[in-house]
């Protein structure tokens, strides 16, 4: 597409998954950038459409000058929190950390709440590792960190793909990690459904409900499927790329125990056996178990997260709200 209409344009495109519609296929922006995690990618492919490419003419015109201050302000603050210096160091890979101590960390399949190697492929190792720091344009808070995978190519990694992709497949390399990741960009997939469906299609093989073997921690075979699930090549890619509630409604009544999804939308990366305030606000987003809605878990295990209140409920519908105007602005 550059070779066609030049190196100034900007484009989003879908990738080998979102032609074969893949039911978690993305759409893709800045070589990483993966966006539309209930299957976008799969309704542009069902539509043929490739990708969308745009070059900008002229300024952006904003009504109220004010507007400027206002974003000025924003980033003074922001860059003055005590904590942003950190932030631009790890981003949200410091999760991991925080997620193992709080007993969150998704582990085999959600299982477990936390995994005996997650140093491994926590912050701290990401900062090891990091070759370069990423983020959208003109965002001061960026989020995504570049490391080399085993085949020492880049991949770029945040918090929500390092747990999926790692802990929950029971994955304690940072560097294997980073595979698989680069696997779901090249091919258009999102890593959060990637990976959920690869650890129940782990577990459903370590039940015997599933003739093909894939183990925990199995990061070459786990590449395989994943190349599979993509192209869409064999009877089994073909199962996994329904997705987790498919998938196991197809395999029978014994895997839909352990199929983890809310309204067929895997669950993005909390583990919410002791965070029900979270669990209630993956069960009452709109689009199924993702956390864009409202993050509720974080004030949940500052203020107690093992009862039922009024006042739990109340900041979740306040977290809503607000994840709502934003949408809207």
């Amino acid at each position: 597409m550059k070779r066609i209409h030049g190196s100034d344009v900007g484009m989003v495109l879908i990738g080998p998954a979102g032609e074969r519609l893949v039911r978690f296929a993305t759409i893709v922006a800045q070589k990483g950038r993966s966006g539309g995690r209930p299957g976008i990618g799969a309704v542009m492919g069902s539509k043929n459409l490739k990708a969308v490419v745009m070059r900008g003419h002229g300024d952006v015109k904003v009504a109220d000058p004010a507007l400027r201050k206002m974003g000025v302000d924003a980033i003074v603050a922001t860059k003055s929190k005590p904590n942003y210096p950190f932030w631009m160091r790890q981003g949200t890979t410091s999760t991991v950390e925080w997620a193992q101590e709080a007993s969150v960390l998704p582990t085999y399949n959600y299982t477990e709440g936390q995994f005996d190697e997650y140093e491994k492929i926590g912050g701290f190792a990401v900062e090891r590792s990091k070759v370069v720091t990423r983020s959208c344009p003109q965002c001061v808070m960026a989020c995504g960190h570049v490391v080399k995978d085993t085949e020492g190519e880049l991949a770029e990694l945040d918090y929500e793909n390092i747990a999926m992709l790692g802990s929950n497949l029971g994955i304690g390399d940072l560097t294997k990690v980073a595979y698989l990741n680069r696997i779901a960009d090249m091919m258009g997939m999102d890593t959060i459904s990637l990976g959920s469906t690869l650890g129940f299609a782990m577990e459903a093989s370590e039940k015997g409900l599933l003739k093909d073997k894939i183990e925990w921690g199995d990061y070459k075979r786990a590449a395989e499927v994943a190349m599979d699930i993509a192209l869409q090549r064999t009877e089994l890619g073909r199962l996994l790329g329904k997705g987790v509630k498919a998938a196991s409604m197809e395999l029978g009544p014994e895997a839909t125990e352990f199929a983890m999804h809310v309204k067929g939308l895997e669950i993005s990366a909390y583990d919410c056996h002791a965070a029900p305030g979270m669990a209630l606000a993956f069960s009452t987003s709109p689009i199924g178990a993702h956390h864009k809605d409202a993050w509720l878990i974080s004030w949940e295990v500052q203020r107690g997260r093992f009862d039922y209140t009024r006042e739990k409920v109340e900041k979740l519908v306040e977290m809503q709200n607000i994840r709502v105007v934003c949408s809207r602005l």
